[in-house]
């Protein structure tokens, strides 16, 4: 876990996310061109995001900073990667002009427990809906069914919070209804 009190203020930290426009994908590849255009955040953004989200980091984790959108005039999206051992996600926050985070959740994916390999990918619309499709595969099994794949639909509601149908994530963050971190 990181400690202390992160010394940034909470526009310092938006503006480490770029601000971008939906429509918007997330998939494994995605990583790739957030970390080249906007590194990986420094401590103090990241103590921020333990502080104010409540969630555990350690020092093996990593967070790039992926973009922000505006959902109304005193809420931003924020987006950001986090990855952990066997664990690679997108997270969904939106933070009020305070700098307090109003909802959580995880978006899109690679997700292992030691059985299987769950991987999702996440479209953001003009209208703050998310469309999820999810997939597994059995580390044993002989390769991935597509018809065990998943589609789900989150909507980023006028006051921040982050409502979904999804019951059964796989990340251990998310809970039905309005998702949490």
């Amino acid at each position: 876990m990181i400690k202390n009190q992160p010394s940034i203020t909470a526009a310092e930290f938006l503006d480490l996310f770029p601000q971008i426009a939906p429509p918007l994908i997330l998939t494994s590849e995605s990583v790739n061109g957030f970390s080249h255009q906007n590194g990986i955040l420094n401590e103090d953004a990241q103590r921020y995001i333990a502080e104010m989200s409540r969630v555990s980091l350690d020092e093996l984790t990593e967070i790039i900073p992926c973009f922000k959108f505006v959902v109304n005039p005193s809420i931003t999206g924020i987006v950001y990667w986090k990855g952990a051992l066997m664990n690679y996600e997108y997270v969904l926050s939106t933070i009020d002009n305070e700098g307090r985070f109003v909802s959580n959740m995880v978006l899109a994916g690679t997700y292992s427990n030691g059985k299987t390999i769950i991987t999702s990918a996440a479209t953001i619309d003009e209208s703050h809906i998310i469309h999820i499709v999810m997939g597994e595969q059995e580390l044993s099994g002989s390769g991935y069914d597509p018809m065990k794949s998943k589609a789900y639909s989150v909507e980023v509601l006028p006051d921040g919070k982050i409502m979904s149908n999804i019951e059964d994530i796989p990340w251990e963050e998310n809970t039905g209804g309005e998702a949490k971190i």
